[in-house]
């Protein structure tokens, strides 16, 4: 368990770290401290006894998944090794957008989940979704994060109060593990470009330091709206127009000069934004002639990816050089996370050369070809996951996202697999992204 004072601060504004001596497997391999210093023997040990505790858990407290695995004729006895964990049955993506209907919201989420979790009873909940989920998360301490692709149909994953508190002390822990240096950082200041439900920029500083600069709540009626409305005219046309004469040059304007009265302070910072964003306002900026301020006191957090955004000007290592350039933060210094709501938003963290890490004493990484069989080291296929830490409903998922999965890094001397940096969707997939969901809003403020 690590002991750096930070650190503990940030796990307790979410959520008390049960005694140690109540750990079982799963709680053992999240508060494992130095996780990209393990070597692999022990990460595998820690990996798959954690997610065999979990795949048991799920066969004896989930109906649904019981009799998916019995189909599958793969149950806690076949799960020997770690050299089975291929073979524990994965749930599409796509399954989480099984409900018909705000009618059938809580018997749906019910049948797919724990029977640990209390859920109301069926029809005593009315009104659209976003209604029942507030009340959801208000009256019985339930936490549903919906998203949707480009089909419109929204997915619904629930959480209950030990997936929440594992999601949470899972980024903070990986985070600090992973850029460690954050740690010394005194007076460090948060600020974000996302909404504050897509972020995590409230997880690694007191809530009194964080800064949203977009001050948008989303609920899922705008989240559909934000990924199936078509825009004939690409974000960065009506964020920066041509010749400078974008709609939303009033909101980079402000954005600019927030951060620079926050650089002003003197104190260090993190910004936490999705890609699109960070060009336009490197080019705002560029364009301009101004001078931010940040420099080598900050970083950038980057996340979402570009996924929709049609008309992406720049591959990553060309927009991080580009920021390093106009924004003066050192090219280290920016990094690209990857993940998705189903892993409870964490797959991998770049390094300096943007590699991402997998967090291994948790996460089992697969790659599938086309007939959903691993592949080997190096080869593109379809990324899956083992995450044991979701105990509202299975976390054995297989995505859409077309990855390239390395047994370790061959830029720095970090423990465990990485994902190369491009990572797309395979064609077919459903296009999704929380880049995305941002760009639409924007798109929709800015329209004329």
């Amino acid at each position: 368990m690590p002991t750096h004072p930070r650190i503990q601060a940030c796990l307790a504004l979410h959520g008390e770290v049960p005694a140690e001596a109540d750990w079982d497997s799963i709680e053992a391999a999240l508060y494992t401290p130095s996780p990209f210093s393990l070597n692999p023997a022990e990460a595998t040990a820690l990996r798959f006894t954690a997610i065999r505790a979990s795949f048991t858990y799920h066969l004896a407290h989930n109906a649904f998944y019981r009799r998916y695995c019995e189909t599958a004729g793969f149950m806690p006895a076949d799960l020997r090794g770690p050299d089975d964990l291929p073979r524990i049955p994965l749930v599409p993506e796509h399954f989480f957008k099984g409900c018909a209907g705000p009618e059938q919201f809580v018997a749906w989420l019910a049948s797919i989940t724990s029977d640990e979790i209390g859920w109301p009873a069926p029809g005593f909940l009315g009104g659209s979704y976003d209604e029942q989920i507030a009340a959801l998360r208000h009256d019985y301490g339930i936490q549903v994060r919906s998203t949707s692709g480009s089909s419109g149909v929204p997915s619904f994953l629930p959480r209950d109060a030990v997936t929440r508190r594992r999601s949470a002390h899972w980024k903070i822990l990986t985070y600090f593990a992973m850029y460690p240096e954050v740690l010394d950082l005194p007076d460090l200041l948060s600020v974000t470009l996302w909404p504050l439900e897509f972020s995590w920029a409230d997880l690694i500083v007191a809530r009194e330091r964080v800064y949203a600069l977009l001050d948008k709540r989303l609920g899922l009626e705008a989240v559909v709206r934000a990924m199936t409305t078509n825009e004939p005219r690409g974000i960065l046309d009506r964020l920066l127009g041509r010749k400078g004469r974008g709609k939303g040059m009033g909101l980079l304007e402000d954005v600019a000069a927030r951060l620079s009265e926050l650089a002003g302070s003197g104190a260090p910072g993190i910004l936490w934004t999705p890609p699109f964003l960070l060009y336009a306002l490197a080019r705002f900026v560029q364009e301009r002639g101004l001078r931010l301020g940040l420099d080598g006191r900050w970083r950038i957090e980057l996340g979402g990816g570009w996924k929709l955004l049609h008309e992406r000007p720049l591959s990553e290592p060309e927009l991080r050089m580009f920021a390093v350039q106009v924004l003066g933060i050192p090219s280290g210094q920016i990094h690209d996370m990857y993940g998705s709501t189903e892993c409870l938003g964490l797959c991998g963290l770049s390094c300096e050369s943007g590699y991402k890490h997998v967090p291994h004493s948790v996460l089992h990484p697969l790659v599938l070809d086309e007939r959903m069989e691993p592949v080997g080291d190096r080869e593109w296929g379809r990324f899956a996951f083992l995450n044991p830490l979701t105990q509202a409903y299975p976390g054995f998922i297989v995505t859409g996202d077309r990855v390239r999965l390395l047994s370790r890094c061959p830029a720095c001397d970090r423990t465990g697999p990485v994902l190369e940096p491009e990572i797309t969707r395979i064609q077919g997939a459903e296009d999704r992204g929380c880049a995305n969901i941002v760009r639409q809003i924007l798109a929709e403020r800015f329209s004329a």
